[in-house]
């Protein structure tokens, strides 16, 4: 009996770590500049669906002008603004790495592009990422930068934009391979060199 439950214990190891997920709330999430920001507002009690978001940037006064209101492609696990007021969702609430690992959101709220972490990152990087029984949690070893005006800032997730005449680029770093690019504009997503 000892020799089986011991192997069952390894098995359940071997498959990752338990997690557990509150239902996903109402949260707004702002720039680093601060002159803008999303509102996610998830359907209630539920952890699959859409979340409803409203992007918005702070006129002068601190009066709210919205920039977009929109269905999101799914229910963000957190949402990157940038210091120009784009919008980047990273990963699905309750289900980190998979499906919608980094979308992309243009001018009026639709989604650019939409990467699985499959996509982004190559077997073997996805083989090192710690694994739970929901996720895979690649963000654990993620830094996120930005450039505005040409100088490497960090944001409170730890992001950092590059916005160069004609580029804007959002930075993922990661603790083993390249980075990735992505362009906000195009939604196009790279490796650096």
């Amino acid at each position: 009996m000892k020799r089986r439950t011991a192997a069952l214990f390894a098995a359940l190891c071997a498959l990752g770590f338990a997690d557990s997920w509150k239902a996903p709330q109402a949260r707004i999430f702002a720039s680093a500049n601060g002159q803008y920001a999303i509102k996610v507002v998830p359907p209630p009690g539920k952890f699959e669906g859409k979340a409803r978001a409203v992007l918005f940037s702070l006129e002068a006064g601190g009066k709210e002008a919205r920039l977009w209101s929109a269905d999101l492609v799914n229910i963000p696990a957190t949402v990157w603004v940038s210091d120009t007021g784009r919008a980047v969702g990273l990963d699905t609430y309750g289900r980190v790495g998979y499906s919608h690992a980094v979308v992309v959101y243009g001018d009026i709220g639709e989604a650019k592009a939409d990467y699985k972490l499959e996509e982004l990152l190559t077997p073997h990087e996805i083989r090192d990422v710690p694994t739970s029984v929901s996720s895979r949690w690649w963000s654990e070893s993620r830094t996120l930068s930005h450039e505005p005006d040409g100088e490497w800032t960090r944001t409170q997730v730890g992001a950092t934009q590059v916005n160069r005449p004609g580029q804007d680029i959002l930075r993922i770093g990661l603790k083993s391979g390249p980075d990735i690019l992505i362009d906000l504009e195009s939604g196009k997503a790279s490796r650096a060199p």
